[in-house]
């Protein structure tokens, strides 16, 4: 089986990883469930195993720091199957974050309903905190109509964090210190958490006098979508 016309013409990548998103490769859905459905002929695997085997055969094939999975022309959450939503949601972002350099996934949705639907699975399939044990949440950045949007069960301690990223576009551990009064390696900590958690990017900056810091982002354009 060939995947030469899998993805949409995209043009060349640009430099930064802070390049908007609409220049990262996408994956559309459409394509995702025709290639699933040549895989079912004859076959007794369940649908989701199968979409899930798809989209990281095409990760994998396409070799890029990050990448989008365009669920924009899903306009009815009922048009997927809760079995779908957990294999292309939190069953993709856990094989994803086994791997040692795994790109940064982005879910694009032009319904509020299919979001929040991706968004109770990740929570139904966090760890939350018990027996002294910290939280293990499972989130994924989106993208709603333009708009960022954490998909699953963001910290409450991270969430004044994200809101002022979201808000700003890019955030330094400094500039988080002015807005906050946060104490800086405190910034430091609560930025590459968000980082850690797969909501955000994140790229090394040089300084003018010399050294580097660590700026955060979402690349997100509401004008390109």
């Amino acid at each position: 089986m060939t995947y030469t016309s899998f993805q949409k013409v995209i043009p060349e990548p640009m430099p930064t990883s802070f390049a908007p998103w609409p220049k990262a490769p996408h994956l559309p859905w459409a394509n995702v469930v025709e290639h699933t459905r040549q895989r079912l002929v004859g076959a007794t695997r369940k649908l989701g195993d199968v979409e899930l085997e798809v989209v990281l055969e095409e990760i994998d094939r396409l070799r890029a720091p990050r990448l989008a999975l365009d669920l924009r022309e899903v306009g009815d959450p009922d048009d997927l199957k809760t079995s779908e939503v957990h294999a292309v949601g939190p069953a993709l972002q856990r094989a994803l974050a086994q791997r040692r350099e795994a790109p940064l996934l982005l879910y694009r949705f032009s319904d509020d309903g299919v979001a929040q639907a991706f968004s109770d699975q990740f929570t139904l399939h966090s760890v939350p905190a018990r027996g002294g044990r910290p939280a293990e949440p499972l989130l994924a950045l989106g993208d709603v109509h333009g708009q960022p949007r954490v998909l699953g069960p963001l910290p409450h301690y991270l969430e004044p964090v994200w809101r002022l990223l979201a808000e700003r576009g890019e955030l330094s551990a400094a500039d988080l210190t002015d807005a906050h009064g946060t104490a800086l390696a405190t910034a430091s900590d609560y930025l590459g958490e968000l980082h850690r958690l797969r909501v955000s990017l994140r790229e090394r900056e040089s300084l003018p006098a010399g050294g580097s810091r660590f700026v955060y982002s979402l690349a997100l354009d509401p004008l390109a979508v």
